[in-house]
Formats: C-alpha cells, sequence, structure tokens
C-alpha cells in the first residue's frame, strides 16, 4: 500500500483487505492483499477534509471492521466512534459526541 502519510492504525478485514487509518488527511483508505498488481487505493472513510459531518473525520486513529464489512473508526479530535456501513460514506456515529445510545 503506497501511502503519501503515515498509518495511526492497521485492519485486515475477512477478505484480506487491509486498512489504513491516516490523521494527518482525515480519511481512512483500504486496498486488497489480494490484487497482483498494485492499484491506487480506495477511500473507506473521510473527505480528506478534517469536520464533524457525518461523512467527515478528525484525526482517525484506531479501525475495527466486522464480519459484515463495516467499518469503525476512533474519531479522535471528535471524540467519537463513527460506524461506517459497507457502501456508505457517511458515518453514524455510536459511541461519544451525538451518540445514539
Amino acid at each position: 500500500m503506497n501511502v503519501s502519510s503515515s498509518c495511526d492504525g492497521l485492519f485486515v478485514d475477512i477478505n484480506d483487505t487491509l486498512y489504513c487509518s491516516m490523521s494527518s488527511h482525515a480519511q481512512v483508505v483500504r486496498r486488497s492483499l489480494n490484487d497482483s498488481v498494485m492499484n491506487s487505493n480506495c477511500v473507506a472513510a473521510g473527505t480528506g477534509i478534517a469536520g464533524s459531518d457525518l461523512n467527515q473525520l478528525n484525526d482517525p486513529r484506531g479501525i475495527f471492521v466486522d464480519v459484515n464489512l463495516d467499518l469503525y473508526v476512533a474519531d479522535c479530535d471528535n471524540d467519537r466512534v463513527q460506524l461506517f456501513q459497507s457502501g456508505k460514506s457517511n458515518g453514524i456515529t455510536v459511541a461519544g459526541s451525538t451518540s445514539i445510545n
């Protein structure tokens, strides 16, 4: 995986997809480890601009992907955990500021 900054969190899901949280770029990117050719990274969450909207992250760190391929992100500077359901660009706050619980 080629990234333009350091990865603050790494996770490999059940399909051998590598996820990298990049706090300085306010996003999480992913890449399949099964690709024989190095393709560009896909944005899994965040817009690349730090913010607190549902499609934005601000200092993403820890990440986890469940068996449904839903992505959980510790969005540190927003004091929340965001859930990005597979294929969705808007997150759901599941813990922290404006949590649904």
